[in-house]
């Protein structure tokens, strides 16, 4: 089981760190994770995988070699 620390940990850095570079989509999205995983208290096994996608894709190192 994946403990809440590190999803709240990915959410987090998404909606804070990361906020002003994801599209709107991308923040649409990670908002709905943040809003199961504070009603539910986890996400979903098919929301982690996407979840890690979203993080994966605004990784800063990556950002930052565009």
């Amino acid at each position: 089981m994946v403990r809440g620390n590190y999803i709240e940990d990915k959410l987090k850095y998404l909606l804070e760190t990361r906020k002003e570079e994801l599209s709107r989509g991308d923040l649409e999205f990670a908002s709905s994770l943040q809003e199961g995983f504070n009603k539910r208290g986890r996400l979903t096994p098919a929301q982690l995988p996407w979840l890690d996608k979203l993080v994966d894709k605004y990784d800063e190192d990556k950002m930052n070699q565009h």
